[in-house]
């Protein structure tokens, strides 16, 4: 896979490791559409549309480096895919969603998602996503901007009621209470922490469990010795790794084991499999 840069332009020739339906539809990203012959997606006040032409993929954007690093694109995928395609169904899985990237999204825009995420459904979470950043966020032409802390902070809890939130609501106005004063340090201080440290800090915020948090690792702090569990992934384990453990916390301990450093990028092959496919 070859990737070329400018200001506004990202050419990514011959994209073995790199197909944006694969990306969007794994669950680590809610601010995206795609159409036929595009895909659109948002981070904090940026987008980006990337199209398929022939064999290259072009991405049109604000601002390209920061693109490139949202999408990962110095990373050698290949060298995952081969490391955790440890068994027939890992070869599957890999192969099926071969196109998938981790994304290095927002670390504020992920905790404020994945929180509305709870027991939640795709279509729902992003249609409360824009209701969000319609309602708060920086007007940028023809989309919105992911609303700032200190904005989304002045909210009264009736908002994300009615932004679609339900009982998350009180969950987010605590949690944003919680950040508002502090949030560069809480950050600082979670990315010098273990994994294991961070989580539980992590999770002391209200409305963020131990699944909650290990997505927020994944997607927000780049911490992929991190599983997180969800029914898809108890089905992949009941059906296909033996599924003797019954609690959400051994099954990720089990993967975690398993997959090392790994873990994470393992969780986003088997997860996209198994959702998609139904085996």
């Amino acid at each position: 896979m070859e990737v070329l840069i400018n200001s506004n332009t990202i050419t990514i020739y011959n994209p073995n490791s790199f197909d944006i339906k694969h990306i969007l539809e794994c669950g680590q990203v809610f601010r995206y559409f795609i159409a036929p012959t595009h895909a659109r997606v948002l981070s904090q006040n940026h987008c980006a549309d990337v199209i398929k032409n022939n064999h290259k993929i072009v991405i049109h954007c604000d601002d390209a480096q920061f693109f490139y690093n949202f999408f990962d694109l110095d990373k050698d995928y290949n060298f995952i895919k081969k490391a955790v395609s440890i068994n027939p169904l890992m070869k599957k899985a890999v192969n099926f969603g071969q196109g998938i990237r981790i994304l290095k999204n927002d670390f504020f825009e992920m905790i404020i998602s994945f929180i509305i995420s709870a027991n939640n459904n795709i279509g729902r979470i992003k249609k409360t996503l824009n209701f969000i950043c319609q309602e708060l966020g920086q007007n940028m032409g023809d989309y919105y901007a992911f609303p700032k802390l200190e904005v989304l902070a002045q909210a009264p809890e009736s908002f994300f009621r009615a932004a679609g939130c339900g009982y998350r609501s009180p969950h987010l106005t605590d949690t944003l209470n919680a950040l508002k004063d502090n949030f560069v340090e809480f950050y600082r201080e979670l990315k010098n922490l273990s994994t294991h440290s961070a989580s539980k800090k992590l999770s002391a915020l209200k409305g963020v469990g131990e699944k909650v948090a290990d997505c927020i690792l994944l997607f927000g702090l780049q911490r992929y010795d991190v599983f997180p569990v969800d029914v898809w992934i108890s089905k992949v384990y009941k059906e296909n790794f033996g599924g003797e453990l019954t609690s959400t916390k051994a099954i990720r301990r089990f993967f975690i084991d398993l997959f090392g450093d790994l873990a994470g990028y393992a969780q986003q092959y088997l997860f996209y499999y198994k959702r998609s496919y139904k085996v």
